[in-house]
């Protein structure tokens, strides 16, 4: 499973606005692999407490974004990231994020995905293969960046899980 924590630069005022600009988004990634054997908290049942609290299209959860932010950079520091300027994975596409992309998989119980597994789009089916196709370079460069990524940065972007 993939998680993206979108972030838009507060001076634009909302993430539809920054959408509009190319330094106006900056998304974290990270990947979550499911074991079957894990403590029930993995550190993340908040998280999973918070989508139980999505009952209803529309209907959403706040989460602290710095905090959430670097709860999963705690679990998937590994000496490196990777990150390049692309787009949005949902139309309009726009190029407009900075990519941070976490390689290492974080461990998540499978009844903590389960939990993710019952959400449902605004049409009412499965949140299921919601993935975009992987997309040609284009001559982007892509660097790997080996000293930690300094969370706080990330202050002047306002977040959404």
């Amino acid at each position: 499973m993939e998680v993206h924590l979108v972030h838009y630069k507060s001076s634009y005022g909302s993430l539809a606005n920054a959408s509009n600009f190319e330094d106006g988004l900056a998304v974290v990634a990270f990947f979550l692999q499911a074991y079957k054997h894990l403590p029930k908290d993995t550190g993340f049942e908040y998280l999973v407490k918070a989508v139980h609290s999505i009952t209803e299209v529309g209907s959403s959860a706040f989460l602290n974004h710095l905090s959430i932010t670097r709860k999963f950079h705690e679990k998937s520091w590994s000496g490196g990231y990777y990150t390049y300027n692309g787009s949005l994975t949902t139309p309009s596409c726009n190029e407009v994020v900075t990519w941070l992309v976490y390689p290492q998989y974080i461990p998540i119980s499978e009844k903590q995905v389960d939990v993710f597994r019952k959400l449902k789009t605004t049409e009412g089916s499965k949140m299921v293969q919601n993935f975009r196709p992987v997309q040609p370079l284009n001559d982007r460069e892509i660097y790997y960046a080996t000293s930690e990524l300094n969370i706080d940065t990330l202050y002047h972007f306002r977040g959404r899980v």
